[in-house]
Parts: structure tokens; C-alpha cells; sequence
């Protein structure tokens, strides 16, 4: 029925307006009653995602949409920190304080709600829109560049230099770009296999990238999803398959080992150690990292889901007391003035992450440190609720247009094309983090004029 929300289930309109109503379960409680009951507000969240997936067509390209994996990034790291905090975990007691401090956490937590609900019918109303650009997607083009030796090559190349381009709106490291680019290239090479090796070359290509930028600890866990949705995007099958979720389990336990290598590697990069010196040392390693005493808060720290969680409703917590904070959609124009000095133009807008860190901690801001803020906080840091939840159903159903028409251009037979694709649905996770506009306009054509010169280059020979 066309009225159905996600697809088959004869009962998933109900299902939908029981989601709905437990946007307002919060609201049951008193405020200092409510704080007992945080992390089970956001599983009832949880529970609706598992159902809507559950009762979805298409379950792989539902569950890797921007709707779901922003939801599930958000509410893992909700439910998580929450169990933490309560019993007293934590390694900055900064954060601590903040979280006991809370006085708006019902009207947060409602927030939020409403925007995982939002973002369902952003995903059920978005339509793949053909996006006109110059890559060609009407033939296979596999130039000499392609080839798996040279790729891996320039791979290795690209990871052990560093440069840095400074612009007034950020910086552009071109050859973690150019890199991350040949690995999504070795991807899809690695893809056409058909055996269950291919799994440990996907393991080691990121590897190699966390060897070689161990200081890039995100852009190496991004470059998972690229793998996630070159190879859930074929499952026509029942996602929850044994077979589909020992696949799922091994891309999180692969995840997590990689960033419990490179968080020991930075932590001896930041006190001038090197404990891991070759292959035999990373499991002692690994070892006493997982027997410390504070290991739940340290794995917390690494994961960021405290960050996400404190960062999320302390937003809230300052803008409810202290309304004049809202920017009102400056932070969202800043991008227009990606290439304007502040000294050119004092009053330029400033970004939502060094507005709120001003706010958290004036002396950290004061030396350009900066606190990352989801999508979904940036919008209530500008608009409140009503508005940052118009704003949130805007830039959702913008992002599931693009991830619908990437899904597309994915089954087409032009490699340069879908390397760019999955590069942008890459790039999509620095949104879900850290609301990162600039990074997306800076990243995006150089990523597109890297990939369109090969094209040019191969097509003159």
C-alpha cells in the first residue's frame, strides 16, 4: 500500500503511531525522576529503528540509509554514556558536573525523539534526484589508473606524506583525500570477489591506512561503511540472516580493534613511546588496554560516545537557559563565507561547534579547540525545537535523496563515477559527527576535479 511507511507488515502504520507517541514518554516524569530513566527512553527509541528495519522492503539499504545510521549513531552513544554517568564512570569529571547539572534534560530528550522520528519519514519521502554531472555513467571505465598494483602503490604514497592546505574556512589535507579515494577504488576491486577472502584484504587496505595515519582515527573507521554498502546493498535477503549478521559482527569487531590500535598509537605518539614496534606486541598491548581499571570509561572516551552524548543536551541545557545564544541560521550561511578572512569581514559567522565550546569551555575555544555537535543539535542550537525540527526534515530529506540516488548510480558499470559516490556517501559521516558544512564543500570538488582529471588523462590516450 502506498501508504504504508517502509513496506510489507500489515500492522507498521500502527507500529508508527505508537513511535510517535512515545516521542512525548519523557514528559510522564518529573525532571529529577526523569534522569532515572534516560538511557530506557532512548532503547524505546532503539526498538522502534529495529522495528522499522525489521519491516522494511529493502532492510540492508533502509539500515545504511542517513536516516538509520544517524539515529543508531546518536542513540547508541545516548543509551551508553547515559549507563556510565550513572554509576559514575567517566574519565573528565568536566562532563560529570555538566550532566549533573541538567535541568532541561525532558525537553532533550523529547528533541530527540522527534527528530528519530522525523528522520523515518524523511526516508520514506525522498526520491533518488538525478543529479547532472560530468562523469559518465553509460560505460565501464577502468583506466590503467585502476590498476590494483598502481592503486595500492599511490596508496602508500599519498599515506606517508602531509599536507596541509589552510584556508579561512579550514584546511584540506589532499593527500588524505587522494587516499582515501584509491582505497574506496581497491574496494571496489576487492568487491568482485566472490570469496570470503575478500574480507580480510578490505581489513587490510584500512590496515595499511591506520598504520600510516593513526592520528586519523575517524576518516579509517568512515572508510568501513563505503565496505558496508558495496556489499549489504546486494543482500535481497532477510538482513538478519546468520550468514549477514557474523558479517555485521566481524565489521564492528573490526572496527572496534582499530580503534583501540590507533588510540594506543596516539597515545604513544603524545608521550614519545612506541610500545607497538612490530606484529608480536599488539596483542599484550591490546590485552593491557582491555584490563585497566577504568577500561569502560577509556573505551568510552576512545568510542566518543560521552562526547556525543554530554555535547547533544548540554547544547540544549545552554540555549534553554540562555536563549539569546540562538544563531537563527547563521551557522548554516557560514559556508557562503568559506573563502572570506575574518579580518576582511569581522562580522562573518562563526560555526556552531566554536560557538558551543566558547560556551562549555572559554579557555579550551580561546586556543581554536573545538567540541564537535550532531546535525540535529546544530539545528536546535539555531531554531529551538520547532524550527531545528523543520530544519532537520530539510537536510534529512536531502541526504536520503542523494543516498537513494548513490544506490543507483551504484548498480551502473562506471567505476570513476562510483568512486566519487561512495566518497560522498563517505563524507556523509563527518555530517552525522560534527555538522561539518565546510568539510563537505571543501572535500567534495577536490575529490570530483581529482577523479575528473583520470577520467580526462585516460579518455586522451
Amino acid at each position: 500500500s502506498r501508504y504504508m511507511l517502509l513496506g510489507k507488515g500489515k500492522n507498521i502504520n500502527l507500529v508508527f503511531i505508537g513511535h510517535f507517541l512515545t516521542i512525548f514518554f519523557p514528559l510522564l516524569f518529573s525532571e529529577d525522576s526523569f534522569r532515572y530513566h534516560v538511557y530506557q527512553n532512548y532503547l524505546l527509541q532503539l526498538f522502534w529503528i529495529f522495528v522499522y528495519v525489521c519491516n522494511s522492503k529493502e532492510q540492508s539499504k533502509f539500515m545504511l540509509s542517513p536516516s538509520v545510521l544517524s539515529s543508531l549513531y546518536l542513540l547508541i552513544s545516548f543509551i551508553l554514556a547515559d549507563l556510565l554517568f550513572r554509576n559514575d564512570l567517566y574519565l573528565l569529571k568536566q562532563q560529570y558536573l555538566y550532566y549533573l547539572s541538567w535541568n532541561h534534560i525532558r525537553i532533550a530528550a523529547c528533541y530527540y525523539n522527534a527528530c528519530f522520528f522525523i528522520l523515518i519519514m524523511t526516508y520514506k519521502l525522498s526520491i533518488p534526484v538525478f543529479i547532472k554531472n560530468g562523469l559518465n555513467r553509460k560505460k565501464a571505465v577502468k583506466p590503467l589508473f585502476f590498476n590494483d598494483f598502481i592503486s595500492l602503490f599511490l596508496l602508500f604514497v599519498f599515506l606517508y606524506y602531509n599536507i596541509q592546505i589552510d584556508l579561512p574556512g579550514g584546511n584540506i589535507d589532499l593527500p588524505i583525500i587522494a587516499a582515501t579515494l584509491l582505497a574506496i577504488i581497491i574496494f571496489i576491486r576487492i568487491s568482485e570477489i566472490h570469496s570470503l577472502y575478500r574480507f580480510i584484504l578490505y581489513i587490510g587496505v584500512i590496515a595499511i591506512f591506520a598504520i600510516f595515519r593513526f592520528d586519523n582515527k575517524r576518516e579509517a573507521i568512515f572508510l568501513f561503511f563505503p565496505i558496508v554498502l558495496l556489499e549489504l546493498s546486494k543482500i535481497k535477503s532477510n538482513i538478519f540472516k546468520i550468514t549477514n549478521i557474523l558479517k555485521m559482527f566481524l565489521v564492528i569487531i573490526g572496527a572496534f580493534s582499530l580503534i583501540i590500535f590507533m588510540s594506543i598509537k596516539r597515545a604513544d605518539n603524545s608521550q614519545n613511546t612506541n610500545s607497538i614496534t612490530s606484529l608480536t606486541d599488539i596483542l599484550p598491548q591490546f590485552i593491557k588496554y582491555l584490563s585497566a581499571e577504568t577500561v569502560l570509561p577509556i573505551i568510552a572516551d576512545n568510542l566518543e560516545v560521552n562526547y556525543v552524548y554530554i555535547n547533544s543536551h548540554q547544547a540544549i541545557e545552554f540555549i534553554e537557559n540562555k536563549p539569546t545564544l540562538k544563531t537563527y541560521g547563521s551557522t548554516y550561511i557560514k559556508p557562503l563565507f568559506l573563502f572570506v578572512s575574518r579580518e576582511l569581514y569581522p562580522e562573518k559567522p562563526e560555526a556552531v561547534i566554536t560557538l558551543y565550546t566558547r560556551e562549555f569551555d572559554a579557555a579550551a575555544a580561546a586556543t581554536g579547540y573545538c567540541l564537535p555537535l550532531s546535525l540535529q543539535t546544530e539545528a536546535y542550537w539555531n531554531f529551538g525545537v520547532l524550527g531545528g525540527l523543520v530544519s532537520i526534515f530539510i537536510i534529512f530529506l536531502i541526504l536520503n535523496c542523494c543516498y537513494k540516488y548513490i544506490l543507483i548510480s551504484l548498480e551502473q558499470r562506471d567505476t570513476i563515477a562510483n568512486v566519487f559516490y561512495l566518497y560522498v556517501y563517505y563524507v556523509f559521516f563527518i555530517l552525522y559527527r560534527d555538522s561539518g558544512f565546510e568539510k563537505v564543500i571543501l572535500w567534495l570538488p577536490v575529490a570530483y576535479f581529482f577523479l575528473k582529471s583520470i577520467k580526462i588523462i585516460y579518455n586522451k590516450k
